[in-house]
């Protein structure tokens, strides 16, 4: 199951949901039934939250829900050695989806710098400009708008200084778009066209279909 999922997640930091639901839809049954085995019944947690880090796109988008239980079953169970950077994903991903299911933004903001600090404790230079790049949302829904543009400068410098790291610049592109002052039009249209064209050349559809409504 685990390698199904890594492999159908595609070769970028983040798992592409238009390429991995088709190919994990026919192994959701045998993923659930893996993870009750691992981690409900104990037989090898270790094992269990790496299914959840794997699955945990596959999961989402069949069921908000189902993703959040087995995530927090995941977290519950951590054992020492634990991978920064898993656990910095299922935290990443979990505390967005709380906040979109019930609106707990002070959760989505702590998970989100958890998961940042435990970016930067594995020297994971990729996921750290991504973190910056999403927190430039977080920080205007909070109405700090000029942390907002400060932490894209940040993201979008560190993105730009890390190779082979197209979709994380695309991100950070958006991001600085994002954070721009309303009368910084020319440019924030500008920025945001760049990082629509690296969204569609890498085939990532949900990517591309915000940029294309946030550029509208």
């Amino acid at each position: 199951c685990i390698s199904a999922a890594i492999s159908a997640n595609g070769t970028w930091i983040r798992p592409n949901a238009s390429r991995c639901v088709p190919l994990l839809k026919a192994e959701l049954d045998n993923i659930r039934a893996a993870l009750d085995w691992s981690l409900v019944q104990g037989n090898d947690v270790k094992r269990g939250i790496g299914l959840v880090h794997a699955a945990r796109t596959a999961l989402a988008v069949t069921s908000m829900a189902e993703m959040i239980r087995w995530s927090e079953v995941a977290l519950e169970r951590l054992t020492p050695g634990t991978d920064p950077v898993t656990e910095g994903d299922i935290i990443f991903d979990v505390c967005a989806a709380r906040d979109a299911m019930a609106g707990r933004i002070k959760e989505w903001r702590s998970g989100w710098q958890r998961a940042l600090h435990l970016y930067r404790l594995a020297g994971d230079r990729r996921r750290e400009a991504l973190a910056l790049s999403r927190f430039v949302e977080l920080e205007h829904l909070t109405n700090n708008h000029s942390r907002a543009l400060a932490i894209a400068n940040e993201g979008l410098a560190l993105a730009l200084d890390t190779t082979d790291n197209q979709l994380g610049i695309a991100s950070a592109l958006a991001a600085k778009a994002y954070a721009l002052p309303t009368r910084a039009l020319t440019e924030r249209r500008s920025l945001m066209k760049a990082a629509l064209q690296k969204f569609r050349v890498a085939e990532e559809s949900h990517l591309t279909a915000r940029a294309s409504w946030i550029l509208a």
